[in-house]
């Protein structure tokens, strides 16, 4: 079977090795558009084999499927028509369309991130599902595991399940039920609003936490901290108080008040440095919301 992988930046690298030396032939690489790290890019791909590399044409080389993966641009609808084309999404369907599925979906009190492979419609996201991967929240950890999981599910099944896609072996699955769109994640996003509950601030932990993410943040006296270790206090029963306020201070860390308990702020950085937080934080101070 002969395919091309239109996409970008390590993902689409990582699905050229992962296919390379396999009975699926990569006929070329498409990039989405003219990327300030392109020509590492395709250096990338060039070390590794691949010499045939677009941007904005679409060549008229022969192929039974377009794989996408981390590919940003919208296909317009005569090429859908012309050709088969199968993505891979970072999010679990029909739930979480768009950038960010995964995130917003955690932040929103999903228990499982993934993956999801799909033919591509018109409309974004919205094709029938043909496999997925589900990997389990788990809080106090960051999104780095299930980066990593999905990455070595992806690495197993790819090439058999587009050439059981190719073959009909594998039906697509219908997509039914409500969705939501999402957006890409700012670094805005990963600020704290210690109005949310505890649950929801230690999901957001899950998300920006490093070494993936941005980092959990918050300001207070000028300064913006960020939170590297967080954890949620066993017993603190719910009640009406004043969010973002240390209500207590255990060992080295500190007890900041949320929308409905407290969390257990246990690290903190300032500009990369892990700070003493007995010498920097009293009880009754209150963060910035």
């Amino acid at each position: 079977m002969k395919i091309a992988i239109w996409g970008f930046g390590k993902p689409a690298v990582e699905a050229y090795k992962i296919l390379k030396g396999t009975a699926i032939d990569v006929v070329y690489v498409k990039s989405d558009y003219n990327r300030q790290t392109i020509d590492d890019f395709k250096s990338q791909l060039k070390t590794l084999g691949m010499e045939s590399f677009f941007v904005n044409e679409i060549p008229s080389l022969e192929i039974d499927l377009i794989f996408t993966i981390n590919y940003n641009r919208l296909i317009p609808e005569s090429i859908l028509n012309k050709y088969r084309i199968v993505n891979y999404h970072v999010g679990l369907l029909p739930r979480w369309r768009g950038n960010g599925g995964n995130g917003w979906g955690v932040i929103n009190g999903e228990n499982a991130v993934g993956y999801t492979i799909h033919e591509m419609w018109p409309m974004l996201d919205a094709g029938p599902i043909y496999y997925q991967f589900a990997y389990p929240y788990m809080e106090g950890d960051t999104y780095l595991k299930a980066r990593i999981a999905m990455a070595k599910d992806l690495e197993m099944k790819l090439p058999q399940l587009l050439l059981d896609i190719y073959a009909g072996k594998v039906v697509g699955k219908e997509q039914k039920g409500p969705f939501t769109y999402c957006a890409t994640f700012r670094p805005i996003d990963g600020f704290v609003n210690w109005n949310e509950s505890t649950d929801t601030i230690l999901r957001r932990f899950y998300v920006f936490g490093p070494p993936l993410g941005t980092g959990l943040r918050f300001n207070f006296k000028g300064n913006t901290y960020t939170i590297t270790k967080i954890s949620r206090i066993v017993g603190f029963a719910s009640a009406i108080g004043v969010p973002g306020s240390i209500v207590y201070r255990k060992c080295d860390s500190i007890w900041v008040k949320t929308g409905d308990t407290a969390v257990s702020v246990d690290e903190v950085t300032l500009n990369d440095d892990i700070i003493d937080m007995k010498e920097s934080f009293i009880i009754g101070q209150r963060f910035e919301k």
